[in-house]
């Protein structure tokens, strides 16, 4: 079965689906079987970021209209997407209802992949803790600022404490030049772990770059126009980072019980 993988942050704008589709562009090139489904429902932006303009959506699959295999697309680099509806109010809270048939479309497809990437929306809303409870890994991005620490802290905060969620995985995004990673890192680290009962594993930085805010202006992956660029660099080391590490070190399989039982 795939890892599944989301990748959530405390607020918007810190980068976190430029990342998260540069690292499944990359994890394919590897050979790798990709699914990228775009989470945040309502503020949906996978298949803009990919350049893709896909027929169906997710929304469209949770209506009870579509096949999940009939939403999904094939992206940059021989990735696969499942996008979501931008503007959708009706989806920004799944019905329990939804959320079932959102299991079960993942479970129908786990079996095809090497890893299902979720791009969760920001915020501690109730479909962002939902799919990073559910999740095997759930990733959160932050950037090294007071405002992004704190939000990313609220977030973890409610994962471990309602949803009993004791490992979370952190990336930093944008660093700014001459700005140690580990230290700003290990601040938030500070904060995190003198409050709450959660362990956080560091799965490293990607700096401030350019390059990428010009990719997302051409809709491509920074990967694939500037391969050699810094945060190019970087998000080749993280993404084959994700290679390493042992799903069986988190649940194992989708806690989707627990996730509806504390909803």
């Amino acid at each position: 079965m795939a890892t599944v993988i989301s990748f959530s942050s405390g607020k918007g704008g810190v980068g976190k689906t430029v990342l998260l589709t540069n690292m499944a562009y990359h994890l394919a090139g590897l050979g790798k079987r990709v699914l990228v489904i775009d989470a945040d429902l309502g503020l949906a932006n996978v298949d803009i970021m990919y350049g893709l303009k896909p027929s169906k959506t997710l929304q469209d699959c949770l209506m009870g209209d579509t096949p999940i295999h009939e939403a999904i697309v094939v992206g940059p680099g021989g990735t696969h997407v499942v996008a979501a509806a931008n503007g959708s109010e009706e989806l920004t809270r799944l019905t329990p209802a939804q959320r079932m048939m959102l299991i079960q479309f993942i479970e129908d497809l786990a079996d095809h992949y090497d890893f299902v990437f979720l791009d969760n929306g920001a915020g501690i809303g109730e479909n962002v803790l939902f799919f990073a409870s559910a999740s095997h890994m759930p990733v959160i991005v932050v950037m090294p600022e007071p405002t992004s620490f704190m939000d990313a802290y609220a977030l973890i905060k409610v994962l471990s404490t309602k949803y009993g969620i004791r490992e979370v995985n952190v990336m930093m995004n944008r660093l700014p030049p001459g700005t140690s990673s580990r230290q700003a890192y290990l601040t938030f680290q500070d904060i995190a772990y003198e409050y709450l009962p959660v362990n956080m594993n560091y799965l490293g930085q990607i700096p401030s770059d350019p390059d990428v805010a010009a990719s997302v202006r051409r809709q491509k992956t920074f990967l694939d126009l500037f391969p050699d660029s810094p945060a190019s660099k970087q998000i080749k080391q993280l993404s084959e980072k994700l290679l390493q590490l042992k799903p069986e070190k988190y649940s194992g399989n989708l806690q989707f019980v627990r996730s509806l039982s504390n909803s």
